[in-house]
């Protein structure tokens, strides 16, 4: 149920008491649970070590794949199973309630934004210091726990998305996790793994393609318009809670999933290339002959 009638202003910018502590309290259990996993994933890992010949590092990097299989898995398949409970998860036109649909009430899916916050929570720091990842995936946890932050906590959450955006859409990084842990070991996967890491590979292009491009794409675009009318069309001086502070957060969603939606194409774009290559084995052979000839 809502907290008010959708012809209303929220009451407050953030959720009632009861609401507000139980997505902050939900924050901190899911980084508790998933630190302990990976630390758990690690220590088993490592024990192994010596008859796999590994070392401490790539235990614990291969602990932190582990756990990001397990935990992407997880929050895939709760968001599934909501979403085949809606009656348009593909969003191919407008909420019933309208823009302000898109953006205020659905209360109860706050356990999605608040669950990645302390997902993030977790994996930022592991990434920065122990793993070394990409800048621009440290910039996707960064934005991921500004903008969950707010979904979890405040009224203007786009949770009528979150199952999708925030649950579903994470089945596609499960056979990333498979492919990422394969090419970390690749003289074993080329001589004992070499045809399942190659579907692999393509499993995951098509997950990632179908999932978040071909049906996330109408999500994308409702979300993205959505935000841009709460931070330029609602009316901020009606309420009791007009600060600049607040607006420029709810602002920063409108950037926020401007950047991600841009991140979702690029990454495609980037698959699509590596597919192209897979498929092509004259590109390989070329690139060979001209280091060659050089």
């Amino acid at each position: 149920m809502s907290s008010f009638d959708s012809t209303e202003f929220p009451p407050g910018f953030f959720l009632p008491t009861e609401n507000f502590n139980n997505a902050i309290n939900a924050i901190a259990l899911s980084a508790i649970v998933i630190t302990i996993t990976h630390l758990a994933t690690f220590h088993l890992i490592n024990s192994q070590s010596k008859r796999y010949s590994l070392s401490r590092k790539d235990a614990f990097k291969a602990s932190y794949q582990l756990t990001n299989l397990l935990v992407n898995f997880s929050i895939g398949i709760y968001g599934l199973h909501e979403c085949m409970k809606s009656k348009d998860f593909l969003f191919s036109k407008w909420s019933e309630g309208g823009i302000a649909d898109h953006v205020f009430h659905h209360e109860n899916c706050y356990l999605f934004p608040a669950f990645q916050v302390g997902y993030n929570l977790w994996s930022l720091p592991v990434g920065i210091l122990y793993v070394k990842e990409p800048p621009s995936m440290i910039v996707h946890h960064i934005s991921v726990i500004i903008i969950c932050s707010l979904s979890a906590t405040s009224h203007f959450g786009f949770r009528i998305h979150a199952p999708y955006f925030l649950g579903m859409f994470e089945l596609s990084s499960v056979p990333l996790a498979v492919v990422n842990y394969l090419k970390d070991h690749h003289d074993w996967t080329v001589k004992h793994c070499k045809g399942p890491f190659m579907m692999m590979k393509i499993l995951f292009a098509v997950t990632f393609v179908s999932i978040r491009i071909v049906l996330g794409t109408p999500h994308m675009y409702h979300s993205t318009k959505a935000a841009y009318w709460a931070t330029f069309r609602f009316a901020w001086g009606e309420t009791s809670f007009n600060s600049p502070l607040l607006r420029t957060w709810v602002g920063f969603v409108l950037l926020g999933q401007m950047f991600m939606a841009l991140l979702q194409y690029w990454w495609a774009y980037l698959i699509g290339k590596a597919v192209a290559r897979i498929g092509n084995p004259k590109t390989k052979s070329s690139n060979a002959n001209e280091k060659k000839t050089n």
